[in-house]
């Protein structure tokens, strides 16, 4: 089941894999630890026997994007109300997401420049030491396809 070589079966199996995940988030690190270590406290007491060790349980980078999107919709919504405005208008929460900083200055929303960078992950090696390579972001895309 866990072996070190890789079985003939499988490369051929995976051989034309070609997979597009999104890049991990700027800070995910510090992310990562935040989470093993709240992980462990009430209301979760979820114990890492390994923390002692300095180990941790891995997060997925989408439980970062997700913890940001809960944050900046909770705080849209939070002003949405306190100004007495309708919480189902989602152009009218727009105004309170975009142009707004976040996470002490590190993040500011701004709908020309939203990016996200995609990687591939492919069994056909790159010559690299990660064998992953940045295939593009959104910035500017709807220009790029036009041109094609």
């Amino acid at each position: 089941l866990l072996k070190d070589e890789i079985e003939e079966d499988a490369k051929k199996a995976f051989q034309s894999y070609l997979g597009v995940v999104a890049s991990p988030p700027i800070g995910f690190e510090d992310f990562a630890t935040e989470v093993n270590k709240y992980m462990q406290l009430p209301p979760f007491n979820f114990p890492n026997p390994v923390s002692s060790f300095g180990g941790m349980k891995k997060v997925p980078a989408e439980g970062a994007y997700l913890y940001d999107a809960v944050y900046v919709y909770a705080r849209a919504l939070n002003e949405c109300l306190v100004n007495k405005e309708d919480p189902y208008d989602g152009k009218g929460m727009m105004k309170y997401i975009f142009g707004r900083t976040y996470f002490k200055g590190k993040v500011c929303l701004d709908p020309g420049q939203l990016k996200i960078v995609f990687i591939t992950r492919t069994r056909i090696p790159l010559n690299s030491e990660s064998e992953r390579l940045p295939v593009g972001d959104n910035n500017g895309l709807q220009e790029n396809l036009e041109t094609t």
